[in-house]
């Protein structure tokens, strides 16, 4: 299993794609990355906060159904 990887995920970006992140956070394990994002003050406006994770735990999906990700299941 390739472990999500920022810096070689950075490096795919265009120039002007990486002016526009306030913040990029690529975690092992997140109880939720939703939350996580949630928790943060707004990013400037134009501007986007993103996170990925390898895993989560208790993830939030439509209509209120939890979304559990397995390590190596998906990206979050």
């Amino acid at each position: 299993m390739e472990l999500l990887d920022k810096t070689l995920i950075g490096a795919q970006l265009q120039p002007l794609q990486l002016k526009l992140l306030h913040s990029f956070d690529v975690l092992r394990d997140v109880d939720s990355t939703n939350m996580r994002l949630l928790s943060l003050p707004p990013p400037p406006f134009g501007c986007a906060d993103v996170c990925i994770a390898e895993s989560q735990h208790a993830g939030r999906g439509r209509n209120g159904r939890s979304w559990i990700a397995p390590p190596g299941s998906c990206i979050t």
